[in-house]
């Protein structure tokens, strides 16, 4: 079963926002462009109580890059995919930021999945959805990012064009 099965309890995109804002300001970053995530991974993971393993990139399948495994507290992550987020490429930090997000509702906010029985389901109950806003309010800080062009979204944050579009044009 994929996530693609489950829906989990409704949030926001401001539920998102306030929890990004949350875990930047526990960190010091509240008023950077630049949140350091290949940086403070193995911090937040020892403050959060969770573990995270690297997997050679044969144990994934293709157009696959990490895997939460939220009964083992764990997050699996490509070795590959890990290692560029560390020279931080923008693709693999939104990964970090992604898992990030999947392990921390589960722990502290006790997050429930549930089977999904209709394919229309609204995206605020997908917990892919979920994951995908909390990176992207984590690594595009909302208040600082407001005025800011694609290009300069990219350079000053570290996300990829695609993050940044999707922050300039969508919200």
């Amino acid at each position: 079963m994929s996530s693609k099965d489950f829906i989990c309890d409704p949030q926001s995109r401001e539920d998102f926002r306030k929890f990004a804002k949350a875990i930047r300001r526990r960190y010091g970053y509240d008023k950077e462009l630049y949140f350091p995530i290949e940086k403070l991974f193995d911090q937040i993971s020892v403050d959060f109580d969770f573990e995270y393993e690297l997997v050679d990139d044969s144990e994934f399948k293709p157009n696959e890059f990490a895997i939460t495994a939220l009964n083992e507290n764990k997050v699996y992550f490509k070795a590959s995919l890990y290692e560029k987020a560390m020279k931080g490429d923008g693709f693999g930090r939104m990964t970090l930021a992604h898992e990030l997000e999947h392990i921390l509702s589960f722990k502290l906010f006790g997050i429930q999945l549930y089977r999904k029985i209709h394919p229309n389901d609204k995206a605020y109950k997908d917990p892919e959805w979920h994951a995908k806003c909390f990176g992207g309010e984590l690594l595009m800080n909302y208040e600082l990012t407001s005025e800011l062009s694609v290009e300069e979204i990219v350079n000053k944050c570290g996300v990829t064009v695609d993050a940044a579009t999707y922050r300039v044009y969508k919200y």
